[in-house]
């Protein structure tokens, strides 16, 4: 039961919606795995719209950042929320999955380039039989 109460001349519940969601998860092993999979995969579909939506320009490049503007937000994650490290091994974990993402492109100077160049090579190199 809820009683309102009028402040000001409006009336109010005390209610209110916080932009920080707090919830505390304490997962076993497998839990975790599960929930670190999840959560890369989320993140993997975002990176992914993001190079999508680049090619198409639905995306805008003022979006990309360099190293200065990383640190910047990294500076900010680590002081911002009650645990910052969290904020921070977040980020960091974020920007590893892009750029490893990144990496394997099939862009002749990236690996993901030298992968492909080496599958394509041995797609036509001859068998030799025993």
């Amino acid at each position: 039961m809820v009683t309102p109460k009028s402040i000001n001349g409006q009336v109010m519940i005390g209610a209110q919606i916080n932009p920080w969601e707090v919830r505390t998860v304490d997962p076993g092993p497998l839990e975790a795995v599960k929930l670190s999979v999840q959560k890369n995969w989320e993140w993997t579909r975002q990176i992914v719209e993001t190079l999508v939506g680049l090619f198409t320009r639905q995306t805008s490049v003022k979006q990309l950042m360099g190293p200065v503007a990383i640190a910047d937000l990294s500076g900010t994650a680590a002081q911002g929320g009650p645990p910052g490290w969290i904020s921070l091994f977040t980020l960091m974990a974020m920007i590893s999955l892009n750029l490893g993402l990144l990496n394997l492109m099939p862009i002749p100077v990236l690996d993901g380039g030298h992968i492909f160049i080496l599958a394509l090579e041995g797609a036509g190199a001859p068998r030799l039989s025993a």
